[in-house]
């Protein structure tokens, strides 16, 4: 309906302006296959769906938490190489933080003067570069610029530049970038504890899951803290985690 309509063009990934492929580059889809088998180079060739769902739908109508997601994903099990055969990935699978690295982080941020704050970060994954075998686009035919009716060939690709949601190793891709802006604002990892971070300075405890952030620290460090981040990282404006901490992750 209309209102699909509405947010899935909100939320389709070029309108942002991201840069998550590059229209200057289409080709046709036969004539990269056949390139790619010349010179003896893997490529990959996937499909974007295009998806909208409702969030939180058990929730009353007109709760604040219920309302309509719109998200453009990978279909990272329908990826082809140069010879039609199905794509062999690196495995490069993140390792998001354990349930006991969350529990620490609820008691440490009961100490007295401490506080424990949240946020997302918005469209993680497409803040990362795609890496890895060089991957082609087939559009959705109703998001193909009007110019590409004039191109002379009726499959075109585009090169994918951004990590998308979906990619078997999106998420290893952008906890890398994550761990390396964090790593920028003067946090250390912690052995033995993944995408966990301790500030010695600040006396701060941050623990990320997968676009999660929560972070315990004295309350005079909080938005010092959160600003140096967001510097390097998009996000939204962090909020209060509920006290006492919720019981889940």
């Amino acid at each position: 309906d209309l209102e699909y309509q509405k947010l899935e063009n909100a939320m389709w990934p070029d309108k942002k302006g991201k840069g998550v492929w590059d229209y200057s580059r289409v080709q046709s889809a036969r004539v990269v296959r056949e390139q790619a088998r010349l010179k003896s180079e893997t490529a990959h060739f996937g499909r974007l769906a295009e998806m909208c769902y409702e969030k939180g739908s058990e929730l009353p109508v007109g709760h604040a938490d219920r309302k309509m997601k719109g998200r453009d994903v990978f279909l990272g099990d329908q990826v082809k190489d140069q010879n039609y055969s199905y794509a062999v990935f690196e495995d490069n699978g993140s390792s998001p933080s354990t349930l006991e690295a969350a529990r620490a982080l609820d008691a440490f941020s009961l100490l007295e003067d401490n506080e424990a704050t949240q946020s997302d970060a918005t469209s993680a994954y497409t803040q990362s570069f795609h890496k890895g075998a060089k991957t082609w686009l087939h559009l959705p035919k109703e998001r193909w610029p009007a110019s590409w009716s004039k191109l002379g060939y009726d499959d075109p690709v585009v090169p994918m530049i951004l990590a998308l949601y979906g990619h078997p190793d999106a998420g290893g891709y952008w906890e890398q970038h994550c761990d390396k802006q964090i790593l920028a604002c003067g946090f250390v990892r912690i052995d033995g504890w993944r995408s966990t971070f301790w500030h010695a300075e600040k006396t701060a405890l941050l623990v990320v899951y997968v676009d999660d952030f929560k972070l315990a620290c004295p309350k005079k460090e909080t938005k010092g803290i959160w600003k140096d981040l967001q510097a390097w990282i998009a996000m939204d404006e962090p909020t209060a985690v509920p006290y006492p901490p919720p019981t889940v992750h």
